[in-house]
């Protein structure tokens, strides 16, 4: 198939030349992963704590604004 007088040809798949075996006891990489894995956690725990953080945080002043009033314009 050719577009523009550009042929292309069909590429092949490059075949791996270790077998299943092997490549499941292979560790290289395994490191990042597990430090990609904490920091993801730790990332969500903290969007969590901080969205908890804020809900209170708008809970309060708007119970403070109830009671005292709301702030004067300066």
């Amino acid at each position: 198939m050719s577009f523009l007088g550009i042929r292309r040809r069909a590429s092949k798949a490059p075949r791996d030349e270790r077998s299943s075996p092997s490549l499941l006891r292979d560790q290289r990489g395994a490191t990042f992963v597990e430090y990609i894995t904490i920091i993801t956690l730790v990332a969500v725990a903290g969007i969590a704590g901080w969205s908890l953080w804020q809900t209170a945080v708008k809970r309060d002043a708007s119970e403070q604004y109830t009671t005292f009033g709301t702030p004067p314009d300066e």
